[in-house]
């Protein structure tokens, strides 16, 4: 018994001993630890999970002396894990990194121990390096054909106008260089005037419709601007931006502050555009197409959803021309679009093109490793009636389009031709077929007649968006023997759909300036083409500058919007997730119902004026 008791008296002795010393190890560390924290050269802090100070060292309270920490982080800066972030205190930037300690012993508080580290020099340095990157402005003149057919010597003195605003600018607002070439203008600055070039770009854009032509039309420009770290990589920045403003109709801005930034937009959304692809264009990118037409072994052809006339014209030219004048098999890969429109004259489809309509599913996979695909109405990967052959032909696409080139356009293809001054991808067509083409009669009568249905089916008879180009591929096609009663009946009604038509202009109402908006939540047999030709006939009424029909389709609502010119529906419906022309837009709201469509079409429209009146009624900013 003793000696247990000796055993248990010198254990416990023991144990005091280690306890000690544990103790004296644990203090000795606190206060070395202690000593680095509070002698460390840069700001530190510990605090708890509710941002209250526990300890910080003197360089931190010579930043922040309060007790929490609230008023110099955020709770999102202040959330309990380990993140880093860049935060500018006072005239000062810190890459501040928090780190959580959890404590295991259920006495202590979990703390976050918080470092920063000054990278002023740094921050400085940086914005030094942006400020001084290269800018390139390309300037393109818009309607610089029609002046080249005027009398040469007014064409110089409107060119030389032209040169003077822009010098002005340059002298003035980003004190740069620029070269002058034939058709265009380039300008050199550097990125921290940049600034001050898009606050002017509008005004700038306007202020160029003071000078006019001739024959009395205002002059218009393009300017595609780009910002990256050498000139070569600014200009071919530049260069992909005057595409998309050109792209867009002309007559705007577009900047590109560098390849990963979104595209911001500057003036236009309220004049007509001018065809800018002058003939030799055409020209070209018509040789560019027969070039990959024949290094391929076969073509498919592919428009978008629910192809219309446009779409199916367009498909027709092209497949007659590479099946007949170019001994090439081709394809017009389409879903039900083709059966319903040209069910009227399918009798008539000629021999050469008989089993070369199919669906995509009769073609998929495709078969042939060096096959080409061309993409006709449409830039947009959401509309094509196949992602699935997109997807296997995707390096090997040509696009064909007279939409305004939206931000999600196909991209990486091997040529793309968009025009959106033109009336239609079949006046497109045309012209190209028509500039590879020796004989009187390019065209054969029966593609011929598509192509001048699609023309007459997006002018709504020659009416709307026309040029003098437009007359011209339409003498061109009835030359070549389009049959205008037969291109008719591909876009005429039936009773029932005529009907569907008369309840939506019906049920009508006039919103504001002139817009009408029509919706209906019924079951409609067919839907789109009802909702089209139920906008087109609501905007032909006198009265309605723009119309716009919702119907609810499944799940979704389907909107088609249309206008006379006065209205740019291309802009409202953009900001509905669509897109289009100025005259003719659309959109698909996935997943809603009319009540809520129709309130976000509301929001649009007032939107859209509202940027109107902020921009003197007279150009539009989109971001």
């Amino acid at each position: 018994m003793a000696i247990s008791l000796v055993t248990v008296a010198y254990l416990t002795v023991e144990c005091n001993k280690m306890q000690q010393s544990m103790d004296t190890l644990f203090h000795d560390n606190e206060m070395a630890a202690r000593k680095i924290f509070m002698e460390e050269s840069i700001p530190c802090v510990i605090c708890t999970e509710q941002g209250q100070v526990i300890s910080a060292n003197a360089q931190f309270q010579a930043i922040y002396s309060e007790m929490y920490l609230n008023k110099l982080f955020t709770a999102e800066e202040l959330e309990y894990t380990a993140h880093t972030f860049e935060k500018k205190v006072g005239e000062k930037y810190y890459d501040v990194r928090m780190l959580p300690m959890d404590r295991t012993n259920g006495y202590s508080r979990n703390v976050l121990f918080i470092r920063m580290v000054d990278i002023t020099e740094r921050m400085e340095f940086a914005a030094k390096y942006e400020a001084t990157k290269p800018v390139v402005a390309k300037i393109y003149v818009d309607n610089y054909d029609n002046m080249s057919t005027e009398n040469d010597m007014y064409s110089n003195s409107v060119l030389n106008k032209i040169e003077e605003r822009i010098i002005h600018l340059t002298k003035e607002v980003v004190f740069g260089i620029y070269r002058r070439e034939i058709r265009s203008f380039l300008i050199v600055f550097e990125a921290a005037l940049l600034p001050a070039f898009e606050e002017n770009a509008a005004k700038f854009l306007r202020d160029i419709h003071d000078i006019k032509t001739e024959d009395g039309k205002y002059v218009s420009l393009s300017i595609g601007v780009g910002c990256e770290s050498t000139v070569n990589a600014a200009a071919e920045l530049a260069g992909e931006a005057i595409e998309m403003a050109l792209g867009r109709g002309g007559d705007q801005a577009v900047v590109r502050r560098s390849a990963s930034a979104s595209p911001k937009y500057y003036g236009d959304g309220n004049n007509s555009p001018e065809q800018t692809n002058s003939r030799v264009h055409v020209r070209t990118m018509a040789n560019n197409l027969r070039e990959c037409i024949l290094d391929a072994e076969e073509v498919y052809i592919m428009g978008h959803r629910d192809e219309d006339v446009d779409c199916i014209g367009s498909a027709m030219g092209l497949m007659g021309y590479i099946i007949n004048k170019l001994d090439k098999r081709a394809y017009f890969v389409c879903g039900g679009g083709y059966e319903r429109l040209v069910q009227n004259i399918n009798t008539e489809l000629p021999e050469y093109l008989r089993g070369f309509v199919v669906s995509p599913e009769e073609i998929l996979p495709v078969p042939k490793q060096d096959a080409l695909l061309i993409i006709v109405d449409t830039q947009r990967e959401v509309m094509l009636s196949s992602k699935e052959l997109y997807y296997q032909l995707s390096d090997k696409t040509i696009v064909i389009d007279h939409h305004r080139r939206s931000e999600d356009a196909l991209k990486n293809t091997l040529m793309s031709f968009m025009e959106s001054a033109v009336s239609s991808v079949s006046e497109m067509v045309t012209e190209m077929l028509q500039s590879l083409s020796e004989q009187k009669k390019p065209i054969a009568r029966f593609e011929a007649t598509a192509l001048f249905a699609g023309i007459a089916m997006d002018t709504k008879g020659f009416v709307f968006n026309t040029g003098r180009r437009t007359f011209e591929a339409a003498a061109v096609l009835k030359k070549c023997g389009a049959d205008t009663t037969a291109a008719m009946m591909m876009y005429q009604d039936d009773k029932p759909r005529y009907e569907a038509i008369a309840a939506l202009v019906t049920g009508a109402q006039v919103y504001r300036n002139g817009i009408a908006i029509s919706v209906c939540e019924e079951k409609i047999d067919d839907p789109r083409p009802v909702i089209a030709r139920a906008a087109d006939a609501l905007v032909s009424l006198k009265g309605i500058s723009a119309s716009i029909v919702l119907v609810k389709v499944d799940s979704n609502v389907i909107i088609s919007a249309r206008s006379t010119g006065e209205t740019n529906v291309q802009l409202i419906c953009e900001a509905l997730g669509g897109g289009g022309h100025r005259t003719v837009a659309g959109a698909q709201l996935k997943d809603s119902d009319c009540e809520t469509a129709l309130a976000l079409v509301k929001e649009a429209i007032n939107s859209y004026f509202g940027e109107k009146e902020s921009n003197g009624n007279e150009s539009d900013t989109v971001e």
